[in-house]
């Protein structure tokens, strides 16, 4: 078989992706994707990819999206094309950091209480986790739309460099981010142009991996798909367990400042971070704590939240 088509978003919480390449032989082509889960979502459904490793919410929110767009009478395999993925691993066990960073000048933001209904907030494509995100925190902070329109205006940028571009420039008011990605932005000196002014973590595994649906996919709905997923899955399995073995602390260390971390962030991440004991195993309690918050959010709507809890959550 070819190589599968894996995308990823390069970042620290990939380690075990490139372990798993690196000493088990994962036959893969590893697809980096700076954009994050909601541009990996778009080359799911173009055929672009095989599998994928992303932000829990994000693909979650991409699936209630794909529902609610569907047709009344929709052939399974029409609906598989057109949703693009399905869940089928766990990654990450640990919550995400998401902060909250505005432009260096903006005197006028000093804490996240600070933001308003209608401030534009910079997120890298609809549908990412920068997107969901930025409704988790509007509900958090009681702050509602008007009619269709979102608490926070949503302004795409793209990827970091251009979200911190765009906070600079006041073409957003704020942006949401992974903790450690966004903490050398905060430092100061002559290139400082954001700063931090707070954070949240999401309420529930931050990792899931995925698979296409798409018929077309080696790792398709099928027999042989299913036996394929379970295979890559076993590798990555390894790549975990390799990251968790305290003897090979150095040499994962040293793989997160080849992506320009500080040490003393790449050490502070490694006490914070959990990986899931089992990758082939998403806990159904992952799925109802997301469902359960995104719909509070109002980013799903509840006959969505009743289809997913169908699928991924057993009644038993």
């Amino acid at each position: 078989m070819a190589p599968l088509r894996i995308g990823y978003v390069p970042e620290h919480y990939l380690t075990p992706l490139h372990l798993a390449q690196k000493h088990y032989n994962l036959n893969a082509e590893l697809v980096p994707f700076p954009s994050g889960t909601g541009h990996m979502i778009t080359s799911l459904r173009s055929g672009s990819l095989d599998l994928a490793i992303g932000l829990t919410e994000g693909w979650i929110a991409g699936l209630g999206n794909a529902i609610r767009a569907a047709p009344s009478s929709e052939s399974a395999s029409a609906r598989h094309h057109r949703e693009g993925y399905r869940l089928v691993g766990g990654w990450v066990q640990s919550p995400l950091r998401w902060a909250v960073s505005v432009g260096l000048e903006r005197d006028d933001l000093r804490l996240v209480s600070d933001l308003k209904a209608g401030d534009r907030v910079g997120v890298s494509r609809l549908g990412s986790g920068s997107h969901v995100m930025s409704a988790v925190l509007a509900q958090r902070l009681g702050l509602e739309g008007q009619g269709d329109r979102e608490a926070f205006e949503p302004i795409i940028l793209n990827n970091i460099a251009g979200l911190k571009e765009g906070v600079s420039r006041r073409d957003a008011d704020f942006f949401m981010w992974e903790h450690y990605t966004t903490s050398s932005s905060w430092v100061e000196g002559a290139e400082r142009r954001v700063k931090r002014i707070g954070e949240i973590e999401t309420p529930w595994p931050s990792w899931l991996v995925v698979a296409s649906s798409l018929e077309t996919s080696p790792v398709g709905p099928s027999v042989e798909g299913e036996k394929a997923v379970k295979e890559v899955l076993a590798v990555l399995q390894k790549g975990v367990d390799h990251f968790r073995e305290p003897g090979n602390r150095e040499e994962v260390i040293l793989m997160i400042l080849d992506l320009k971390y500080s040490r003393e962030d790449a050490e502070a991440w490694l006490e914070q971070t959990k990986y899931v004991p089992q990758v082939e195993v998403i806990q159904p309690d992952t799925i109802k704590k997301t469902l359960a918050v995104l719909e509070i959010a109002g980013v799903l709507r509840g006959a969505e939240v009743q289809e997913l809890s169908s699928r991924y959550v057993p009644t038993n």
